[in-house]
């Protein structure tokens, strides 16, 4: 959370909202219009589009 300011649950319950199937927009919603880096961008999609939630 330190780093962008939401928890994962907070970041999984904002992706649910979201219509996207493809990684790639997933990334695009999160650089571009949420300013978050690269590397968490794809640590949260990952988080979120897993089957067994850690």
């Amino acid at each position: 959370m330190n780093k962008t300011s939401k928890t994962l649950e907070q970041w999984k319950t904002l992706l649910t909202t979201q219509s996207f199937s493809k990684h790639g927009e997933y990334m695009s919603f999160l650089k571009k219009e949420l300013n978050v880096t690269h590397g968490f961008a794809n640590l949260i999609i990952l988080k979120y589009r897993a089957v067994d939630p850690a």
